[in-house]
């Protein structure tokens, strides 16, 4: 999880407008206020790879609103408020096999389909109050970043919403198929370490 300590927007600051000092020294923000009480919720799986199917290859794929509805549709899912979704970009499988496990690959430079970074999208998140986005690729994301569309600096300054990356749902979107279930109880439990950025146990 990326924490609501993990990055501030502009002159706002931190979540609520909280600036650095009122952090420094302190576990304010930090991810230990989650391993308080754990995060659980209903889970939706968006499978982008099964989706596209032929199509897909490991490249620069933004998933807005309409495509991530149009995903849920095929799958026979319907998207609620307080969902917490799982974007399956196939990222994860995709450095798993590579030949070469090297830095280049670990680039938020190198192309990777992931969360489109529009405003549009962010407005799309908050009028369908979706709680919780979670990838399995680096930043979870679109990469590489494009220039003023970024929804880290949205999502968790401004939201209040917390960030999932680097997650394997290779087994989940086996089942999730096998079944045609893509939604489910979620539970995560991040580590209790005070004042920390971002850390779990899920």
């Amino acid at each position: 999880w990326d924490g609501l300590r993990h990055i501030r927007y502009r002159e706002l600051g931190y979540y609520q407008g909280i600036q650095d000092d009122d952090i420094d020294n302190t576990d304010r923000l930090g991810i230990n206020a989650w391993a308080e009480h754990g995060i659980a919720g209903r889970g939706v799986l968006i499978d982008l790879p099964r989706y596209m199917g032929a199509d897909f290859k490991m490249d620069r794929i933004p998933m807005d609103g309409p495509m991530i509805e149009a995903i849920a549709k095929k799958q026979g899912v319907e998207l609620k408020p307080r969902d917490i979704i799982l974007l399956r970009t196939g990222w994860m499988q995709w450095y798993l096999n590579s030949k070469e496990l090297g830095p280049d690959r670990m680039s938020i430079a190198a192309p990777a389909p992931g969360l489109d970074g529009s405003r549009d999208t962010a407005e799309w998140m908050w009028d369908r109050r979706i709680t919780f986005f979670a990838g399995d690729n680096i930043a979870m994301e679109a990469l590489p970043p494009v220039p003023r569309n970024f929804q880290h600096r949205r999502m968790v300054p401004l939201f209040g919403m917390p960030i999932g990356e680097f997650w394997d749902f290779e087994e989940l979107a086996a089942y999730c198929a096998r079944d045609g279930v893509y939604e489910f109880f979620f539970a995560s439990s991040p580590l209790y370490v005070p004042g920390e950025i971002g850390r779990a146990h899920v």
